[in-house]
């Protein structure tokens, strides 16, 4: 939640420097390459906000029956199996969200400092106080690599594949129809690729290749409930489909090195470090 809060008030700073500048006649919102930076800080945003949302609501679920199962007289082996799999799930969310949103933080952080120019390095605004602020989050409480290491084992086993079946068949009509099956196509590819991990037993492999397939979980994962937020407010549809242009390339591009089974970085670390 704070590297969310972050990114959001460093959002902020950066569309309204943006609208305020004046570069060659007109506001630097106007160019292309700063638009591009602001809205795909929004888009990041958005998506940190639908996938921390999602996690805390199964943390929440799993503390309610814990709770719950504390008690011998009205614990059951229903209530104690729901406990387990509301576990399960709340334990591959959790990393997954915290990976996504303090790395989405310093990446727009980073960009509000550049559409601020040289000013943004300078203490006469927020945006350099708000990158200090979010180098740390990545890094506190598990770094990144460790967040990846946390979920990869659901990953593999596939603990969030009935959410992802569900939400793939909510009643999408016209172009929501057409993106979530675009959507469901990155599914399927992700699918392949945790077969082809799995099935090679080789650990260094599975660290080697945790961060992108957890990359590709969490964008086909967004996509999905920014979707599933689409059929409550239409509104919502330019944002969905913007998320999914945006990062369906970013998750071809984990497909694909995942698929050539490459093992360059494993044989060739220690000549090129020189271990």
């Amino acid at each position: 939640g704070q590297a969310l809060g972050i990114a959001e008030a460093a959002y902020r700073e950066g569309l309204k420097y943006a609208h305020e500048r004046e570069q060659f006649g007109k506001a630097i919102i106007r160019f292309p390459a700063v638009y591009e930076m602001l809205v795909k800080s929004k888009l990041k945003i958005v998506g940190a906000r639908a996938l921390l949302y999602f996690a805390t609501k199964y943390v929440d679920l799993r503390d309610v029956y814990e709770e719950h199962n504390k008690d011998k007289e009205a614990v059951t082996p229903e209530s104690r199996q729901t406990e387990k799999r509301y576990s399960k799930i709340a334990g591959v969310l959790t990393p997954l969200s915290k990976a996504w949103c303090t790395e989405i933080a310093n990446e727009v952080c980073y960009d509000t400092i550049q559409i601020h120019g040289g000013t943004g390095f300078m203490r006469d605004f927020p945006a350099e106080r708000l990158y200090r602020d979010a180098r740390i989050t990545n890094i506190y409480e598990g770094t990144t690599q460790l967040q990846f290491v946390a979920a990869i084992g659901g990953v593999l086993l596939r603990v969030l594949d009935p959410i992802l079946a569900e939400l793939s068949h909510l009643p999408y009509e016209g172009k929501l129809r057409r993106l979530a099956s675009t959507v469901d196509v990155a599914h399927g590819k992700l699918l392949r690729v945790v077969e082809q991990v799995e099935k090679k037993r080789d650990k260094d492999y599975h660290d080697l290749m945790a961060g992108r397939l957890c990359q590709m979980e969490m964008i086909v994962l967004i996509s999905y409930l920014l979707l599933q937020d689409a059929l409550v407010d239409k509104e919502r549809t330019t944002m969905v489909e913007s998320f999914i242009c945006q990062f369906m390339p970013e998750l071809e591009m984990h497909f694909q090195v995942i698929s050539s089974s490459d093992y360059s970085m494993i044989d060739n670390h220690e000549n090129i470090l020189g271990m």
